[in-house]
């Protein structure tokens, strides 16, 4: 019976298929807002991995559906019109003086391969001056919500040049999840430990409490803890003002009594 099904539909109208190509699929489209410019290969890949993986055509680029595997025509056809939406709007997304150099590339998944040996072989530099900022930053005059935000910001970059390897021993599954369980806390250790580093000196109480908590709170419960802290201080500072107002104006008729 599914046999019988897929020899009446065609693999471009089968939207569980990669092959399916919706009516709104325009080959001019821009997928990512983030053009790719040499310098910002590895967000903008993750952009775009993301956004393939929307559309379900993730396949074209890992290299999981390729058109040799295919024997029956109509899925060769299928995967050839799919692959060359998927190749448009990779073009579309590179910069002009890098398309050139890609533009009689036929296959989505070369030109995804080609783009990473180009600009993914040497993340040194880069990972050294995010390491670096991620030293030097600090909170300063900012407020906690722009510090996080800068913070965040850096860090996302920098781990997606070190993401956790995906560790296997044999077929020794409570292993791997162990291996993977300790590095996941130990990572996210770091990141509320050096976001905690660049805190103003007035949190430094605060700071000193979060760090005697074992195991460190998740960096959502400090980000939500130093809101809460900064809401009060803000309330804190108006209520003076107010009273103080409030004195000066008490103090005003005092004087003017006193002088006469």
């Amino acid at each position: 019976m599914a046999n019988s099904f897929d020899s009446m539909v065609n693999p471009s109208d089968d939207s569980s298929r990669h092959y399916y190509l919706h009516p709104s699929n325009n080959p001019g489209a821009l997928l990512v807002s983030e053009i790719f410019t040499s310098e910002n290969y590895v967000a903008w890949s993750r952009s775009f991995s993301i956004a393939l993986t929307v559309k379900n055509k993730i396949a074209f680029i890992d290299e999981s559906l390729t058109q040799s595997s295919l024997d029956d025509p109509r899925f060769r056809v299928a995967w050839l019109r799919a692959n060359n939406l998927v190749l448009s709007w990779l073009i579309n997304s590179i910069a002009k003086e890098i398309r050139g150099s890609l533009l009689y590339f036929t296959c989505a998944f070369d030109i995804w391969e080609e783009l990473k040996t180009r600009y993914l072989q040497s993340d040194g530099p880069q990972v050294f001056t995010l390491k670096k900022s991620l030293s030097s930053i600090s909170q300063g005059s900012k407020s906690v919500i722009e510090y996080f935000s800068e913070f965040k910001t850096l860090w996302d970059e920098y781990i997606s040049y070190r993401p956790i390897p995906n560790y296997r021993c044999g077929n020794l599954d409570r292993c791997s999840y162990d291996i993977l369980k300790n590095l996941t806390e130990r990572q996210q250790s770091d990141y509320v430990m050096k976001f905690l580093i660049g805190l103003h000196d007035s949190y430094s109480v605060m700071q000193s409490q979060l760090l005697l908590q074992s195991p460190l709170p998740s960096m959502s419960k400090v980000f939500s803890l130093l809101l809460q802290d900064e809401s009060q201080r803000s309330l804190t500072d108006i209520v003076g003002i107010s009273i103080d107002s409030h004195d000066m104006a008490a103090a005003q008729p005092m004087r003017q009594t006193n002088g006469a």
